[in-house]
């Protein structure tokens, strides 16, 4: 598991779109093909550990929300919830350094060229 205590790593949408990209293409190399389905099977399974950690928070959190307190903390919950997401981080930045790495890093994923021409453009008439 990743040290939760270490530096920050902001995710942001283009993150995210880049990991796709590399679920979505094949690599050129069998080498680098073998890299990325690892890395594949490394971000699903952080994602599903993910998932299962906030729909436990959430689980044990919703009763509180009725008046109903436990003598119980959540700080297993908490701490579970913050160790995945600090593992899917590290699955989201490996996955986006491996489709940079095959692609180089001026080639945005298709993901990323599909939301840039989903965006409105601005209007020229926009301004003053």
């Amino acid at each position: 598991m990743a040290d939760v205590s270490g530096s920050a790593q902001t995710i942001t949408p283009d993150l995210v779109r880049t990991a796709v990209g590399m679920l979505s293409c094949r690599f050129g190399t069998p080498d680098a093909e073998a890299d990325r389905r690892g890395r594949v099977r490394a971000l699903l399974q952080s994602s599903r550990a993910f998932a299962l950690a906030l729909e436990r928070f959430a689980r044990t959190a919703a009763p509180r929300t009725r008046g109903e307190f436990s003598t119980a903390d959540m700080h297993a919950e908490a701490d579970a919830m913050a160790q995945t997401l600090a593992d899917w981080t590290v699955a989201i930045v490996s996955s986006a350094e491996t489709y940079h790495a095959c692609h180089g890093p001026d080639v945005p994923p298709a993901s990323l060229r599909a939301a840039a021409l989903r965006s409105e453009p601005e209007s020229p008439f926009s301004g003053a």
